[in-house]
């Protein structure tokens, strides 16, 4: 087994960790080596076969983004915070390379998201697609469908459509709820919203959500982040669930209630 380490770039502690994993897998029997997030890419990671990523929810994101390219599992060590995505903690680290070592894990598959812009483009992100306004003193105007049917108009500075895994990120400091990545579900939650209704909504992981720009302001749509593009007015997006699933591995570690107990939960 090859295993492919990704540290947070800018923490020593990070690294150091890293360096642990390394070594403790080694000594498991497991090849491992660290790497930069530049080699992950679909030809770099094609020839190892776990990434590991040491840091936070946004180190394990990055790594997760590269896994889900490759097709290869992912698991997140967890440095310094609580993190809601990563399965090890930094003191589990021997646990997590004797299993990597004797193949004695599990495997989840977490609902990825996909949306499909004009001109047969089609991104897909392991956290959310967000719809968002060009403009910052203008809100967007979307008029939503799902399954061809009419569902609401929100007027809002942004609307994202979050995974399960994505669901403690943006979505969840925008007012949406913390839902267990292991679920399957896509989250719609309006920022900032001028409308009616204004509460987050959970569909079925199968539903097809479509956005048309209804005014002449102009909308950003980025995924995990980056940005795939803009739509003026008129203008459609389609969201649906991803063809690909991430492969996250397990170790018999922390459930995803612990961890909103780590954060929110302690007197």
């Amino acid at each position: 087994m090859k295993l492919a380490v990704l540290a947070h770039p800018s923490r020593k502690e990070a690294t150091d960790v890293a360096d642990e994993l390394i070594a403790a897998a080694r000594r498991a029997g497991v090849e491992a080596a660290l790497v930069e997030l530049a080699e992950l890419d679909a030809e770099g990671a094609s020839d190892v076969d776990v990434i590991a990523a040491v840091g936070g929810d946004g180190t394990f994101l990055a790594a997760a983004g590269a896994a889900l390219v490759s097709g290869v599992p992912v698991f997140g060590v967890n440095v310094g915070y609580v993190g809601y995505l990563t399965e090890v903690r930094s003191d589990e680290i021997d646990l997590a390379a004797e299993r990597l070592g004797t193949g004695i894990f599990g495997e989840t598959q977490r609902v990825t998201v996909a949306a499909h812009l004009p001109g047969g483009t089609t991104v897909v992100g392991v956290n959310d697609v967000v719809i968002e306004k060009v403009v910052s003193q203008r809100v967007v105007h979307l008029e939503v469908e799902v399954d061809d049917e009419p569902f609401t108009t929100y007027r809002a500075d942004a609307v994202i459509v979050a995974t399960p895994t994505g669901s403690t990120a943006y979505s969840f400091s925008a007012g949406g709820p913390a839902v267990d990545p292991n679920l399957a579900a896509l989250l719609i939650t309006p920022v900032a919203s001028h409308s009616a209704f204004t509460r987050p909504v959970v569909l079925r992981p199968d539903a097809r959500i479509r956005f048309r720009v209804g005014s002449d302001r102009p909308v950003r749509v980025n995924y995990d982040g980056r940005e795939a593009g803009t739509l003026e007015a008129g203008g459609v997006i389609e969201v649906t669930r991803g063809d690909t699933p991430l492969r996250v591995l397990t170790f018999d570690g922390h459930r995803f209630p612990h961890a909103i107990h780590d954060e929110f939960g302690r007197a």
